[in-house]
C-alpha cells in the first residue's frame, strides 16, 4: 500500500536530493540536511495523518485533537496560557 503512495514517493525523492547534495559535497552543511530532512518526514506524517482523519469522517474530532496538541506545546514552552475551550 504505502509503495503506491504519492507521499511516500515524493518523501524518498526529497531525502534521495537531500542526501546527494550533502554527500557530494555540494555545500550543504550537515545541520541543513538534517533539519530538511526533519521536515520531509514531518510533512509526510502529517499529510498522512490527516489523510487518515478525514477518511474516517472524523474531521471534528481531527480538530480538537490538533488544536489541543497545539495548546499543551505552548504551555510546555512557557507560552501564555491557553484558556479552556467551551
Amino acid at each position: 500500500m504505502v509503495l503506491k503512495s504519492r507521499k511516500f514517493w515524493a518523501t524518498v525523492i526529497g531525502v534521495g536530493s537531500v542526501l546527494a547534495l550533502h554527500l557530494t559535497g555540494n555545500g550543504l552543511p550537515l545541520d541543513v540536511v538534517v533539519d530538511a530532512l526533519k521536515w520531509l518526514v514531518g510533512v509526510f506524517v502529517a499529510a498522512t495523518a490527516i489523510e487518515d482523519g478525514l477518511k474516517g469522517g472524523n474531521v471534528d474530532k481531527l480538530a480538537d485533537t490538533l488544536v489541543t496538541t497545539m495548546e499543551r506545546r505552548a504551555i510546555q514552552r512557557g507560552g501564555p496560557e491557553m484558556r479552556s475551550r467551551n
